[in-house]
């Protein structure tokens, strides 16, 4: 059965097409990140606009949150991943990270590290207690690294989605990867850890229109679904089954509009391509 979900509030605003969505841990704010290079912050419950950055005049493709550190990380397709600090506004940092566009930043629970992958097919780590330096990089997938999710359960390990049509689950110490799952007709676009129950899964979608559940203890595929939409970019649930998909953080419809939707304390919100925050 589809998802239905009733808006109840709206909020409008115009901009360039939104690339990527987070939340912070303990204020009402959601960050979005932008194709015309800019970078938002907003509040969900006054429906304000917090904080805007001018980043840069290409896509900014990925941004996220640094709570712990008051900071706003991007990256984009300059190649270069920035650090803000959002109560001041002050760059702290820039630096080249990449030969080709970012497509993911992900931030380590607690230790000081950040992961990037991109279209140069690289995934690096970052350390930013060593002033930013690239302490590992991850080598074996053959096209874009289009997503990677940090293991909520065991925060050594990690997997990252590709066009290569693979899933990999990498360890933090080793350059090769553990594993490989192989399943996708086509480009994966999103993987994502569930976090609810005993049993370990991780979700992927791709542009095969289908979404997969993946015992990654046995290597397999346990449930996939169809979707009715042109393009998973991100899913995730946090119900107690991992075969219902309540939670959808990001997905393209058949009409080309990207709509990122996260849900947080039963609130639901989502962006169209247009510019328009759905609350």
């Amino acid at each position: 059965m589809p998802l239905r979900i009733d808006v109840t509030k709206k909020l409008s605003a115009r901009s360039d097409r939104v690339k990527s969505v987070d939340i912070h841990p303990t204020e009402p704010w959601i960050l979005s990140s932008l194709y015309n290079g800019n970078v938002y912050i907003w509040n969900y419950t006054n429906q304000n606009l917090v904080k805007s950055f001018e980043v840069t005049d290409l896509p900014v493709r990925t941004a996220k949150f640094v709570a712990r550190k008051q900071w706003v990380l991007s990256g984009s397709d300059d190649m270069m991943i920035r650090v803000y600090n959002y109560n001041t506004m002050e760059k702290l940092k820039t630096f080249e990270a990449h030969s080709d566009y970012i497509r993911c930043i992900v931030v380590h629970p607690t230790q000081p590290y950040v992961l990037s992958s991109s279209d140069d097919m690289l995934i690096k780590l970052w350390d930013w207690d060593k002033n930013w330096t690239n302490t590992q990089i991850f080598e074996g997938h053959s096209h874009y690294v289009m997503q990677l999710a940090i293991n909520p359960k065991d925060t050594n390990t990690f997997a990252s989605a590709s066009l290569d049509r693979t899933i990999k689950v990498w360890g933090f110490g080793s350059n090769q990867c553990h594993f490989t799952l192989e399943g996708h007709e086509k480009g994966v676009n999103c993987v994502e850890y569930f976090i609810g129950g005993e049993k370990p899964y991780l979700i992927s979608g791709a542009d095969d229109k289908l979404v997969k559940v993946w015992d990654f203890q046995n290597k397999t595929c346990v449930r996939h679904s169809r979707a009715t939409l042109t393009m998973f970019l991100l899913c995730a649930s946090t119900l107690s089954s991992p075969l219902l998909f309540p939670v959808v953080r990001m997905v393209q419809c058949a009409s080309g509009t990207r709509i990122p939707i996260v849900s947080r304390r039963h609130l639901i919100m989502g962006w169209s391509a247009y510019g328009q925050l759905l609350i």
